[in-house]
């Protein structure tokens, strides 16, 4: 649970770093600048049947966070987030980046996609059997 709060925690960092190098970097061709995968984007991040290998920066390290920290640093972490979101006047249709290409929009929607892929796991390991229920 904890190893998990971290990646969740510094995910958020990560793909705002990606969000910000995708739009230092040149624009997408004009058929990339639509919201034509945006609903593929949302739906696959979060369905967490298929599985994904973190990126080393993201991997668990063994450290383990108190969970009330670990809120506070989710808390601050998306704070920042969501200040970005509501007033950012950035071309985020226009530039992005990746392999295949994803346009800063579409970033955003993985970020926020992903912490819900594992809030959703988190929630899943509370309600297994033998979880502590203290």
């Amino acid at each position: 649970m904890a190893e998990c709060a971290a990646h969740i925690v510094a995910a958020e960092e990560y793909f705002r770093d990606n969000i910000s190098q995708a739009l230092k970097g040149p624009l997408l061709p004009t058929a990339q600048q639509s919201d034509a995968g945006d609903a593929v984007i949302s739906k696959f991040i979060r369905d967490r049947s298929t599985k994904f290998q973190a990126p080393t920066a993201l991997e668990p390290t063994g450290k383990v966070t108190p969970k009330a920290q670990a809120i506070i640093d989710f808390e601050a972490t998306r704070a920042k987030t969501l200040d970005y979101v509501r007033t950012t006047q950035d071309a985020l249709r226009e530039h992005g980046g990746g392999t295949p290409p994803a346009s800063a929009y579409q970033l955003i929607l993985m970020l926020s996609g992903h912490t819900e892929r594992h809030t959703a796991q988190l929630l899943e390991v509370k309600s297994s059997p033998g979880y502590p229920k203290n």
